[in-house]
């Protein structure tokens, strides 16, 4: 019997997107230049170990950004609070393991990098 995991990343931003609305852009990769954003949350997820038969581990790195220092670690702490919060019918634990870490990119916008881990169940076919 096959066991499928759902691909993460858009579980992942889905359930960002909702928290935010509009007012914060949510994707697996950066806004392109040409359509600036103030706040940004990127989402890049991988899966490990298989725990049993239904359930594997996965983590992810959300990247988060904003133009301003105060803004960012606020947008950063309040990810880091809710992302716990998105356990349900596919995510059955979310940990955050280090961050908000500041990160001293050459970009413009101030960044912020939270390391969460997962258990993700699959379905079978």
């Amino acid at each position: 019997m096959a066991v499928i995991f759902p691909d993460i990343e858009p579980v992942i931003v889905s359930y960002l997107s909702g928290v935010f609305g509009e007012g914060v852009y949510v994707a697996t990769k950066k806004a392109q230049p040409d359509n600036p954003q103030s706040y940004q949350v990127i989402v890049t997820g991988s899966y490990s170990r298989t725990n049993d038969k239904v359930l594997r581990d996965a983590s992810a790195v959300i990247d988060v950004y904003a133009d301003t220092y105060a803004d960012a670690s606020d947008l950063a702490v309040f990810v880091s609070a809710i992302i716990p919060e998105i356990v349900g019918s596919t995510i059955k634990k979310a940990e955050v393991v280090l961050g908000p870490v500041r990160q001293s990119d050459e970009a413009p916008q101030e960044k912020r990098s939270i390391s969460v881990d997962f258990v993700v169940k699959g379905s079978t076919l």
